[in-house]
């Protein structure tokens, strides 16, 4: 039986346009009738990462620390670290979701988005497919594990910083910054940083508007009138908020180190 990626005819990274949200697209031409044989491959889902991230685990491979697997399907296709040695080399294979050996990485691109359009034209009898491959962020994870204290570590050029706290809607951060005086007055987006009593705090709420043709995922965030709203269902499609699947939030007027 053909995989869904037989049917890939484009494949795009990092094009122009794209930003620091999305790592690339990919696209397909899928016989109409066999959509729906393909459609756990590409919902919205943290399992479905970017092509050739990692391979697939196999209980005959020795794995060291800090080697990479995607898993096989049973139970998921998540992309995991390995935190000790395991393998036939190494008293038998542990398969991942198992936590003594392995770890969940949570920064992998995986399918933010995608739009399907049954009849694809000039080609009868076949559908297609778009997909976004969607770069998560400490936001993210953030939103993933609400209430619950996480370690976050960012590296960039110039610093490494690490954080642990509760998850919420403004972070604290270290490091080399030039934020502006904090304001009531002022509507922040999401990255924006400030200066409140000498203390650096960065925005995370921030959001990109409504689109009737984006699937949207339980904890996605989007704006529409001026308005934001995070999802509380998965597969939220055409739903205009305000609804009863989106529930209404917003970023101004909080004043650091305001976490609602």
């Amino acid at each position: 039986m053909p995989t869904l990626t037989d049917f890939e005819y484009d494949q795009t990274r990092d094009e122009e346009g794209i930003g620091s949200k999305w790592t690339g697209i990919r696209r397909f031409a899928i016989p109409r009738g066999d959509v729906e044989t393909y459609r756990d491959d590409f919902e919205v889902d943290s399992g479905n990462v970017w092509p050739g991230t990692a391979d697939t685990w196999l209980n005959s491979t020795d794995y060291e620390i800090g080697d990479l697997c995607q898993g096989d399907g049973s139970p998921d296709s998540y992309i995991y670290e390995a935190t000790a040695q395991s393998g036939p080399s190494y008293g038998g294979a542990v398969e991942p979701p198992d936590s003594a050996k392995w770890s969940r990485r949570m920064w992998e691109d995986y399918i933010g988005r995608y739009k399907l359009t049954r009849d694809m034209p000039n080609r009868p009898g076949f559908s297609h497919l778009t997909c976004w491959y969607k770069k998560p962020s400490p936001d993210r994870v953030l939103r993933d594990n609400p209430g619950n204290a996480i370690i976050e570590v960012e590296l960039s050029g110039q610093s490494q910083r690490v954080l642990q706290e509760p998850a919420g809607s403004l972070r604290v951060i270290e490091g080399p910054a030039e934020p502006s005086v904090w304001a009531d007055d002022v509507e922040y987006d999401v990255d924006d940083l400030v200066d409140y009593d000498g203390q650096s705090y960065v925005a995370v709420l921030g959001a990109e508007e409504w689109d009737a043709t984006v699937t949207y995922s339980t904890g996605d965030i989007v704006q529409d009138e001026g308005v934001q709203y995070s999802s509380d269902v998965d597969n939220n499609l055409n739903n205009d908020p305000p609804h009863a699947d989106w529930t209404a939030l917003t970023n101004e007027d909080q004043e650091p180190p305001d976490s609602n």
